[in-house]
């Protein structure tokens, strides 16, 4: 782990969770950085994975459980915390120069906010999660960012003309592009 990652370890993210009053739970399970890892094994240094972890707890405070937040976190801590680990995983990516793989993240908060907005199944977000961590590991390998990006368009067009309903079909096809 280099200088500019220490700070977004899973270890050293206690002083981000105690900034918003928080109790770690028990076991901090990793979920995207392993897929990364296994699509992109090359790919150093950390600031991927710890990017992708962060997204995806702002993520989470913002949609789901968090995995750093306590239960009796209100709403608006919530909230700020969700914004906070989205910027400071958004950073890490642009800090390495890879504009591909922010624009990634940010169509990914994009869908997964308007999902959300809609009510529409988690199953979904999670479709674009894997989606968008495949995009990111192609990006980093030198692969077909382009590809993803054009994914999360078709993805916009579904919103748009209300057939959302076929995203895991569109995302299935789509990832074969990315390799």
């Amino acid at each position: 782990v280099t200088p500019e990652t220490s700070a977004v370890t899973p270890e050293t993210s206690v002083a981000t969770s105690e900034a918003f009053a928080a109790t770690l739970p028990p076991r901090f399970e990793l979920v995207y950085a392993p897929l990364f890892r296994a699509l992109a094994p090359d790919v150093g240094p950390e600031v991927y994975p710890a990017a992708l972890e962060f997204v995806y707890e702002g993520y989470l405070a913002h949609y789901r459980v968090s995995r750093l937040l306590g239960p009796d976190t209100s709403v608006a801590t919530r909230l700020l915390a969700g914004d906070h680990f989205d910027a400071s995983g958004l950073r890490l990516v642009a800090r390495a120069g890879d504009l591909d793989a922010v624009r990634l993240l940010t169509r990914l908060m994009a869908s997964c906010s308007w999902l959300r907005a809609e009510q529409q199944p988690f199953a979904y977000d999670d479709d674009l999660w894997a989606l968008c961590v495949a995009g990111v590991a192609s990006s980093a390998s030198g692969g077909n960012a382009f590809a993803a990006l054009r994914l999360f368009d078709d993805v916009g067009r579904l919103f748009e003309r209300g057939r959302v309903e076929r995203l895991p079909e569109v995302v299935r096809r789509g990832a074969a592009t990315l390799w």
